[in-house]
């Protein structure tokens, strides 16, 4: 009986493409940056890109990384561009929360869930990945516990000034 439980879980989860199948294996470090994020966010193929994955649920919690990707645009301006991946049905609440926190003029592309699903390789929870010559060198996550925990996209500051000693 638990057998046969397990293994309808299974053809159901494959079937329906969720971050569980084997086709989907979250971006590691290391791994080739989806193409469309350089573009989509303006860096030249040597700069230094943070790309902030995050779904509309994700801006509903009490922690985010909004003073994290807040504090890349002030302090590291002109050397790392940072960019928002968005995914959810409401892309207006999304809006509103970029505007209140003070991200407006972020660099922000909305995708479908099947799409955002694709180009993180199935990411569940909010990330924060540094990219440095179209290759994933940092992730880091930006979920609720891990943020305040402080062992997430808080340290990006770590992260990237190490970076940008070693240029």
């Amino acid at each position: 009986m638990i057998r046969a439980a397990a293994v309808a879980l299974g053809v159901a989860c494959a079937a329906c493409g969720t971050p569980w199948s084997a086709a989907a294996e979250p971006l590691a470090v290391g791994d080739a940056a989806p193409a469309g994020w350089s573009a989509d966010a303006g860096t030249a193929d040597d700069a230094l890109l943070v790309v902030w994955a995050l779904r509309s649920a994700d801006v509903v919690t009490c922690a985010t990384a909004a003073r994290e990707i807040r504090h890349v645009q002030r302090a590291y301006a002109g050397r790392v561009r940072a960019m928002a991946l968005t995914s959810g049905r409401d892309s207006a609440l999304v809006g509103s929360f970029f505007r209140a926190e003070r991200l407006a003029r972020l660099s922000r592309r909305h995708l479908d869930e099947h799409a955002f699903q694709a180009e993180t390789g199935g990411e569940t929870a909010p990330t924060v990945y540094v990219v440095r010559d179209g290759v994933v060198v940092a992730r880091l996550r930006a979920d609720r516990q891990t943020l305040l925990a402080g062992r997430g996209a808080d340290r990006l500051e770590f992260v990237l000034a190490a970076l940008l000693a070693q240029a």
